[in-house]
This record gives C-alpha cells, sequence and structure tokens, in this order.
C-alpha cells in the first residue's frame, strides 16, 4: 500500500493549471522535524500535486489557509540530466486536502483537530 499523510505550512502555490481537462495545482508543503539540541528543527519541503475539486477549492482560498492536511500517494520521478547524472525527485499525488488555520479577519485562528484512518 502507498499511502503518505502530513500536515504542514503552505509555501509557493503555482497558477491553477489542468492535467488533461481536469483542473490541477502544485504546491509546496513544509514540514518540521526537531533533530536534538545540535541540529534544532529542521525544514523538510514536499512538493503536492493536487487535482479536481479540490485544486480549485486551493486555487480560491489561496491566500486565506496558512496550513494543509494531505493524504495521497509518494510517487518518485526520475531522469537523467544532460550530463549524464541521474536524479529523483519525490512527489505526493493528494487523494484529499483540507485546509487549515484560516486567516479571519480580526479573529486569530486556530486549527481543527485532524483524525486520520488506520
Amino acid at each position: 500500500m502507498n499511502q503518505i499523510s502530513i500536515v504542514g505550512h503552505i509555501g509557493k502555490i503555482e497558477e491553477l493549471g489542468a492535467a488533461g481537462e481536469i483542473p490541477a495545482i502544485s504546491l509546496g508543503v513544509c514540514t518540521k522535524d526537531y533533530m536534538g539540541k545540535k541540529k534544532g528543527t529542521v525544514d523538510h519541503w514536499h512538493t503536492v500535486n493536487v487535482i479536481g475539486n479540490d485544486a480549485e477549492n486551493l486555487d480560491r482560498n489561496r491566500d486565506k489557509a496558512k496550513k494543509i492536511a494531505v493524504n495521497g500517494r509518494l510517487v518518485f520521478d526520475q531522469w537523467t540530466t544532460e550530463d549524464g547524472q541521474k536524479r529523483v525527485k519525490a512527489k505526493i499525488y493528494a487523494e484529499s486536502v483540507e485546509l487549515l488555520d484560516w486567516k479571519i479577519e480580526g479573529e486569530s485562528s486556530a486549527a481543527p483537530k485532524l483524525q486520520f484512518p488506520g
């Protein structure tokens, strides 16, 4: 089974495009790990691809949420550069997303608690 779930801060959101005729969008999501006193907190950036209604919703609300919960599949893109070096990049293909920590004018926002199946 190939399944991944992350909750993190929303980074750059690309412009809404299409995969065939299905709306599609790509974004960066930052998760954090505490690596001990010596290294402290380390940021990990993930590329997330979202399609369909979730992509349209994310595009409409791109400036309203600060965090996102993503459930999906981990996929590895592989290619060879012009100088012959092999490269690999991990991406998450979202099956569901939930925008969290909404920015509401005049109010502080709080993220709801999430419960993932399994």
